[in-house]
């Protein structure tokens, strides 16, 4: 059976999509500042916190293996 393989945040974006065509440039600027924003915010966690951790669910739905992939933002760990 062939996988079919999916990033979270392209199925999201599938999923929330809406009708509208409307074409908004936004400058890089604003997508480099939530970058620092986040690495500041996961240096600051301490104890078991581990940022960026891989995820994959794979899962067979209707004759398909769906495999879907991508990070948490960060996560404790016990």
């Amino acid at each position: 059976m062939d996988v079919i393989k999916i990033s979270v945040g392209n199925l999201v974006d599938f999923v929330y999509r809406s009708g509208d065509i409307v074409f908004e440039f936004r400058g890089t600027s604003r997508g480099n500042l939530g970058i620092k924003g986040h690495q500041k915010i996961q240096k600051s966690r301490t104890g078991d916190y581990r940022a960026e951790v891989p995820i994959e669910l794979n899962f067979e739905h209707m004759g398909y293996n769906l495999a879907i992939c991508g990070r948490i933002d960060g996560v404790w760990q016990k």
